[in-house]
């Protein structure tokens, strides 16, 4: 059914709150997102980067295959930590700083190139974000640094009111709720979204208490992983919220 979504219940089969559980499906104080991948395609410019920086310390070609096959193996706390491990595995051991360091060389523009985060797509329309603050509070959620956070901060049209939780700011990646918690702490809310399209979002979601939404193709792992509603397009976040301005239900 179209709009339709799915209310989770805790372990005793029943919401601990009922008006609560409603309140947070229909009317949040703070949306949370995710950015890659939710907020902009950065799929080129990730595996360029990648690309870009293993030749640069291992002196080796590395395909797409085998990076996707190495960003599959395990949770790593952010991409630098995979490429040091990759480059251990080569026999050059590199702190996962220096990688980050020779990591963004490429990412951001340079003397003698514009930076592969040129390569990046938004995939959120025009406007959506700043209709949504004039609803409720913004927060994206992301293991990008707060510079590269910044870096796309033009493209996507991000508010610049919106709370900013990113790499430096948490201990733990998603699916640990860290990040999301933390948005609900900086922003004094309680009833909240988050947006994102992939398991660890929903995940995050889930076990910070706040209502998961995924978007993207991978619908059946999403709705798996506990997402209440799946959107097929971010630029369809909109209908879920009623008419009326969000706050409490007449």
């Amino acid at each position: 059914m179209a709009g339709a979504g799915r209310l989770r219940l805790d372990g005793k089969g029943r919401w601990p709150s009922v008006e609560r559980a409603l309140r947070r499906a229909l009317y949040p104080e703070l949306i949370c997102f995710d950015v890659d991948g939710t907020i902009v395609d950065a799929a080129m410019s990730g595996l360029a980067t990648v690309s870009a920086t293993l030749l640069h310390l291992t002196g080796r070609r590395w395909t797409t295959a085998k990076l996707v096959a190495a960003l599959r193996e395990r949770q790593w706390r952010g991409i630098g930590e995979m490429v040091a491990e990759l480059c251990a595995r080569c026999g050059r051991e590199t702190p996962v700083a220096e990688v980050e360091r020779v990591m963004d060389s490429f990412y951001f523009p340079g003397p003698e190139h514009p930076g592969f985060f040129t390569l990046e797509r938004p995939l959120i329309g025009p406007g959506l974000l700043g209709r949504l603050e004039r609803r409720c509070a913004l927060a994206f959620v992301t293991m990008r640094s707060r510079r590269r956070l910044d870096a796309i901060r033009s493209l996507a049209g991000l508010p610049r009111g919106a709370i900013a939780v990113c790499e430096e700011d948490v201990v733990a990646a998603k699916p640990d709720p860290e990040g999301v918690r933390l948005a609900l702490t900086l922003s004094g809310r309680s009833c909240a979204w988050m947006v994102g399209d992939r398991e660890e979002d929903v995940a995050a979601a889930v076990a910070a208490g706040v209502l998961p939404i995924g978007v993207g193709p991978r619908r059946g792992k999403l709705e798996a992983a506990g997402a209440a509603y799946v959107l097929d397009d971010i630029n369809d976040l909109e209908s879920l919220l009623p008419e009326a301005p969000a706050g409490p239900p007449p």
